[in-house]
Parts: C-alpha cells; sequence; structure tokens
C-alpha cells in the first residue's frame, strides 16, 4: 500500500491532456520557479522532458491506453514516482485517447488519494501559454468563491467542496430534489462526487440527475427568497457526506441583482 510521506502534505497534481500536452510541459518545466521539485510523467512513446535539474523526478509511462490508465498500473507507477520524493507537484501529460476523467478518478481512489492534494486539468490549445498564465488560470477556474452558473435575481448561497469529498448517491439525489420543489426555491444546481461516480442536479432538467464529466469540485449552488432557508439548508447537505473529510467553503448573497458579475467563463464543464 502506498502512503503519503507526511500525513499533513498533499502533493498538487497538474494533467496536461491534448495534442499539445508534451511541448506545454516542456516549457512549463523549464519555466517553474527556481528550486521548486517536480514530479513529472510523460508519454513513453514521446521524447522526456530535460532532467538536468535534482529537482526534477522525470519518468515515462509506458501504459497509455484507457485500460492502463483505469486499472491498478495508473496508480502503482505514480506511486513509485512519489516516494522519489517529496514533491511539491505532480505533472502527468497524457497520452492522447485517454479521458481525462477516467485519470482523475484513479488519482482520487484507492491508497494513493492520502498523497494526493487538487487535481487540475490543462488542455493547452498551444505550447505559448507560459507557466505563470497556465497557473493564475486554473487558480481562477478552481477558486470556490465565484458562480459557477448563470442564475435568477435574489438571494444565493454556494457550498462548494473539494474533491475528496463524497456524497450519498442516493440520499443526495432525494434531497435535491425535495429541495428544489420547495416553496421559495428559484434555482438548485449540483455537482456531486458520489461512491461510483460525479453527478450533476439541475432543477427543471430533464433527466435531473446524470453523470458529470467536470471533476474540479463539488459543489451546489441555490437561490432562494428567503435568505434564512439557504443558511439552513447547510445541515442538510452536511447529512449527505460519506466521508469526514473538510468543511465545505460557503458563499452566500443576501441579494443578487440582474447586474451582478456573471459566472467565470469557461468554468462550466471544466474538469
Amino acid at each position: 500500500m502506498f502512503a503519503a510521506a507526511s500525513p499533513q502534505v498533499r502533493v498538487p497534481v497538474t494533467l496536461l491532456a491534448g495534442p499539445m500536452a508534451g511541448a506545454a510541459l516542456a516549457r512549463w518545466v523549464r519555466e517553474r520557479a527556481p528550486g521548486e521539485r517536480w514530479a513529472v510523467v510523460h508519454d513513453a512513446g514521446a521524447p522526456p522532458p530535460s532532467a538536468d535539474s535534482p529537482d526534477l523526478g522525470v519518468a515515462g509511462f509506458a501504459g497509455g491506453c484507457p485500460c492502463c490508465v483505469g486499472s491498478s498500473a495508473f496508480p502503482l507507477f505514480l506511486g513509485r514516482l512519489l516516494r522519489r520524493g517529496p514533491w511539491q507537484r505532480l505533472v502527468v501529460a497524457m497520452p492522447s485517447g485517454v479521458e481525462t476523467a477516467a485519470a482523475v478518478d484513479a488519482l482520487l481512489r484507492g491508497p494513493l488519494a492520502a498523497a494526493i492534494g487538487r487535481v487540475e486539468v490543462a488542455e493547452p490549445a498551444d505550447a505559448g501559454r507560459s507557466w505563470a498564465q497556465q497557473r493564475a488560470h486554473l487558480d481562477r477556474v478552481h477558486d470556490p468563491r465565484r458562480w459557477r452558473w448563470p442564475a435568477p435575481p435574489g438571494p444565493r448561497a454556494a457550498w462548494v467542496w473539494d474533491q475528496h469529498a463524497r456524497f450519498d448517491r442516493r440520499d443526495a439525489q432525494a434531497t435535491l430534489a425535495a429541495v428544489s420543489s420547495a416553496p421559495g426555491v428559484a434555482m438548485l444546481r449540483a455537482v456531486l462526487r458520489t461512491e461510483r461516480e460525479w453527478y450533476a442536479f439541475e432543477a427543471g432538467a430533464q433527466p435531473a440527475w446524470q453523470p458529470e464529466p467536470s471533476r474540479h469540485e463539488s459543489r451546489i449552488e441555490c437561490v432562494h427568497d428567503d435568505p434564512a432557508a439557504l443558511e439552513a439548508l447547510a445541515g442538510r447537505w452536511a447529512a449527505l457526506r460519506q466521508d469526514e473529510g473538510a468543511a465545505p467553503v460557503v458563499r452566500i448573497a443576501r441579494s443578487r441583482n440582474p447586474g451582478d458579475p456573471a459566472p467565470l467563463p469557461g468554468c462550466e464543464g471544466i474538469g
């Protein structure tokens, strides 16, 4: 079984996907902060990035098919690399054809999850975006204080959990359906990680509950005409948790007008 070097430290992960993953990886390795220790995984069938620094641990993963990533081979490979640390970041260039959702799931399940922090997905359109620019973009996408979805005016709240939080699927489905039909609820949407899959819920949609490709957080947003009712919902969401992880980041806006800033462009659907 793989164990983290320290129970207090989780290694943040950046997954690179798409045809420009290798080129972007080579550039970002060069641009990382001086002395920052990275564990770097590249497609074994592609040239590795320059590894002429003691602060880099570079390894090629040969099992680039979706089956290998979804099986134990991928987390076992990463576990061996992480044991060579400590590292400040794990950066993985995914082979083409591998679904990023499957890669994120492989990282967040099993014994490796104890060593993994936030898992980000970057899909560079070209190699022209610097590491600093990419870092700023990912921090905005993963900012729990933003609103994710457009919504009607009115008091609004968001509850945001990290990727390690897990929810009971049946209880969550029933509770969200019940809350969405309560008087005063003008909007209710959610993305939740359950024991088997990630799901999205949208009140009034058909179907209201369906698999969700995004993996960067669990989140519930609600617009209600009574701010006190919004605050009272926190206990109902807490009862759905299957783990004992961190409490959510909560944002409550007592009023929201049509002129308020829109949700961050490009957030919806980003893993």
